[in-house]
């Protein structure tokens, strides 16, 4: 019944032309403050100056770092799946730090059902500043690697922070929530039952941080989607070198809206590499039961192209090829 009523909800809100629109909120904006308390006060951030890391985020030394990379999750997806990729940065020789966003710390459902926006701009900016001290001190680059939700964040954090602020000298957008497609954008529709209201997940069991998604939460993802300032000269400090992974068969983001973006905004430093596809997925592929049952109704189809950011999920060709256009960026 529950699924019954989400989905005729829709298709009201849909037909009636309901605009289900999350604001952009004045208060979440990140404030000198903010700024002060984590990255330590104007003038002295290369100091020991400034907030910590949390207890739950995780940071990989690496002797003689050539370089720190900043590597942020996406939505309801667990922080340690983002590990695989952040052995793959050590082995270039690069110093990881892997923040675990509010909401999404195994600690309970009570932080996605009420988590936001400027949680997760705290949380960002907790962890940038950590690294951008560290990058600092060894004087060597500062690397980004932002998966869906973590792209949006990126940006207008930084955005916000404004232009005296340079961010990181490379960046890597995995499957970038910047451009989403129309119709992911129902899900506004089930704000009318409340910030706690869970919509389940029909991500792989083993790779999702709760068995739901809050309203609050794809309230404050909206909200940074949304609140991102798209202009050239907002994006100025976002033309570095990019690398931008698509899947051209992702099931939420909009590539062709991801390239027009870049094109719209004379982002001539970011380039995008496409995902090969494959035509068949096998019975080998770890499939929880869902899945599975989905997988002998449409054994053409593989699901969740969405999900990539490990050997498992992308596949072993696939990450292979992955890993290697990592390599050469993260060199030259």
């Amino acid at each position: 019944m529950r699924v019954k009523r989400e989905f005729l909800l829709l298709i009201v809100c849909f037909g009636l032309g309901v605009s289900c629109a999350s604001q952009v909120s004045k208060e979440s904006e990140i404030s000198l403050q903010d700024r002060n308390r984590y990255c330590g006060a104007s003038g002295n951030e290369n100091g020991n100056s400034g907030a910590q890391l949390s207890e739950y985020d995780k940071v990989s030394m690496v002797s003689a770092p050539k370089g720190v990379a900043l590597v942020v999750h996406g939505l309801n997806l667990k922080p340690e799946k983002m590990d695989e990729i952040g052995a793959y940065l050590e082995q270039e020789g690069l110093l990881v730090i892997r923040p675990a966003l509010s909401g999404h710390r195994g600690d309970g459902i009570e932080g996605m059902l009420n988590v936001s926006a400027k949680q997760w701009k705290d949380d960002f900016l907790r962890a940038y500043c950590f690294g951008k001290r560290l990058a600092s001190k060894y004087r060597i680059p500062y690397y980004y690697v932002g998966y869906s939700l973590g792209a949006p964040l990126a940006i207008k954090v930084l955005q916000e922070l404004g232009e005296e602020e340079k961010g990181f000298d490379k960046q890597i957008f995995m499957a970038p929530a910047i451009s989403i497609k129309w119709y992911t954008r129902a899900v506004r529709a089930l704000f009318i039952f409340g910030e706690r209201y869970l919509l389940s997940s029909r991500s792989l069991g083993e790779y999702r941080s709760n068995d739901g998604t809050s309203m609050a939460a794809y309230r404050a993802l909206f909200e940074l989607v949304d609140g991102v300032e798209r202009s050239v000269q907002a994006f100025k400090k976002m033309n570095k070198q990019t690398l931008v992974i698509l899947h051209p068969e992702d099931e939420v983001i909009d590539g062709g809206g991801v390239a027009e973006m870049i094109r719209d905004l004379s982002l001539d430093h970011w380039r995008i590499w496409k995902v090969p596809v494959s035509a068949k997925v096998t019975k080998s592929t770890p499939l929880d039961a869902i899945e599975m049952k989905l997988y002998e109704e449409f054994p053409t189809k593989r699901v969740l192209r969405h999900l990539m950011v490990d050997r498992t999920s992308l596949g072993e060709k696939e990450w292979n090829l992955f890993t290697t256009e990592l390599s050469h960026f993260v060199r030259n």
